[in-house]
């Protein structure tokens, strides 16, 4: 297949794009609507920040007697990992969290406490995901081939025809698989995806925004809580966390790559 390419959307002759810009800036300052977050999403991240350090203190120096009772608090701590990746992270790494760039790249550098890497996120998803949107080779979110088929220009194999059953627990490994594979993946074989290149690190970025950060997540997430509750407790609770992260990840972006005839 061959790279695909757009016209500039800065090219004159596309006036669809600069109408477009025109009438958004527009409704934004008729209605003195800021273009960046505001304290409802200030707030929102206050709540989320704190429900987190709740729940892992929680599970982590005063574990519940009561398995079902951890095993509960885990998956609300999954979801509120999920919730933290949608509202902070995400308006933070697309630049409109705030007007103020440094707080931008600190929301955004959430992504690497949460065990990804918001560099190599950029790439992916501001880049390939938003101006290639489900096309192969491009956009790296429909790349979950072999054991799924999200786009008619893919192989298709004969459990594909089981996907709409055993797809619902592979989007509950996404967490997983991006903390743990995609990453490493991408960094390794330097692609983002067939098309794209990722982009040269600096010596800084090598070592805090890859390494230190994937070590600091796995002693804060793994190591300490095995330390402090047990090897089994903590793995069991972690892939719980995982599970349900993965799931509301998946499930919220899935919608977004509704391919039609990729069945």
């Amino acid at each position: 297949m061959a790279q695909i390419r757009f016209q500039n959307p800065q090219n004159p002759a596309d006036s669809f794009f600069n109408a477009l810009r025109v009438k958004v800036d527009t409704y934004f300052k008729k209605n003195k609507i800021k273009q960046t977050g505001d304290f409802r999403l200030y707030l929102k991240t206050i709540i989320l920040f704190v429900g987190l350090a709740l729940f892992y203190t929680i599970l982590v120096f005063f574990t519940p007697e009561n398995i079902w009772v951890s095993l509960g608090i885990c998956s609300l701590m999954g979801i509120n990992l999920a919730a933290i990746g949608f509202n902070v992270m995400h308006d933070g790494a697309h630049g409109s969290y705030s007007g103020k760039k440094w707080v931008n790249n600190l929301m955004g550098y959430v992504l690497n406490f949460l065990g990804g890497n918001v560099d190599i996120w950029k790439q992916k998803h501001n880049n390939n995901h938003h101006s290639f949107t489900n096309i192969e080779g491009m956009d790296d979110d429909i790349d979950l081939k072999p054991l799924m088929r999200v786009s008619p220009t893919q192989k298709k194999y004969w459990m594909h025809r089981f996907q709409h059953i055993y797809g619902l627990f592979l989007y509950g490994l996404t967490y997983l698989s991006w903390v743990f594979m995609a990453d490493f993946k991408k960094y390794f074989t330097g692609k983002i995806a067939d098309f794209t290149k990722t982009k040269k690190m600096t010596f800084k970025e090598h070592f805090f925004s890859v390494w230190f950060s994937k070590v600091f997540y796995v002693c804060l997430f793994i190591v300490l809580p095995i330390f402090m509750v047990g090897l089994l407790e903590t793995v069991v609770g972690y892939l719980v966390m995982a599970f349900v992260t993965g799931l509301m990840i998946a499930i919220v972006f899935q919608l977004a790559h509704v391919v039609e005839d990729a069945h």
